[in-house]
């Protein structure tokens, strides 16, 4: 054990010498191989069960070293517990490029956090670039390119994430989920619905669920407690669950 964290501390140190905020690219060797296609490997099953990343042809890239690996697109985003932190690596150049305290795929982008809890959250886009700032208490799931944040006072918006617009004019209180193009959301006890494109519809229900049983449906609730559905797609109610669907 004691090895292996002499060993990770110079590995990391060497591939991030210079801050978190402008981490040091390993050198890469002009005689290396293109890597096309990589794969998460264990050769020690059982108690210290870790990971490693090699090539199709069985080159390391990674030693088998690290709690997690998870690879998204050109990237492998590989835990140390030893370090307790996780990094960004680039496994077509062979070089880490990027530390997070908390980092995690969603959507077509990665979510970075300054603080495992507690802390503000942001995104990098498929390049590794920072696609939307650490400055967010709350993020939910990427859709397409929007996603619903909540800042510091927790109020509550759908961010646009390549122009970094948020698309409703008056932050909301909840939101739900998207689902068939529409996320529900409540604002001063009313419920509306939002496309991805922030354009609203208004009405007179006061709860709104996602329903996990069909796409494109809301379990809502009316002022006076009636149950129902509501596809607002279609702007259609019904007191139960269409036949067929779910």
């Amino acid at each position: 054990m004691k090895a292996k964290r002499i060993f990770l501390a110079v590995l990391l140190t060497a591939a991030l010498s210079v801050s978190s905020a402008a981490p040091a690219v390993l050198a890469e060797s002009p005689a290396a191989p293109e890597v096309t296609t990589i794969t998460v490997f264990r050769p020690n099953l059982g108690e210290e069960d870790y990971m490693g990343l090699q090539s199709v042809d069985g080159e390391t890239l990674l030693p088998p070293a690290f709690a997690s690996i998870e690879v998204v697109g050109k990237f492998a985003i590989v835990y140390s517990d030893e370090t307790d932190s996780f990094y960004l690596y680039d496994w077509q150049k062979r070089a880490f490029v990027a530390e997070y305290p908390l980092m995690y795929p969603n959507g077509a982008y990665i979510v970075i956090a300054d603080a495992v809890e507690g802390g503000h959250y942001g995104l990098l886009d498929q390049s590794g670039a920072v696609a939307s700032e650490m400055q967010w208490r709350w993020m939910g799931e990427v859709v397409d390119e929007v996603v619903w944040v909540a800042d510091d006072a927790r109020r509550v918006n759908l961010l646009h994430i390549p122009s970094g617009e948020l698309l409703l004019a008056q932050a909301v209180d909840s939101c739900t989920a998207f689902s068939g193009g529409f996320a529900g959301f409540c604002r001063h006890g009313r419920v509306s619905f939002a496309d991805m494109e922030g354009h609203e519809l208004a009405t007179d229900f006061v709860r709104v669920e996602k329903s996990d049983a069909a796409d494109g449906w809301f379990a809502v609730q009316t002022k006076d407690g009636q149950k129902g559905w509501y596809m607002p797609e279609r702007g259609e109610f019904a007191e139960k669950m269409p036949e067929g669907i779910g």
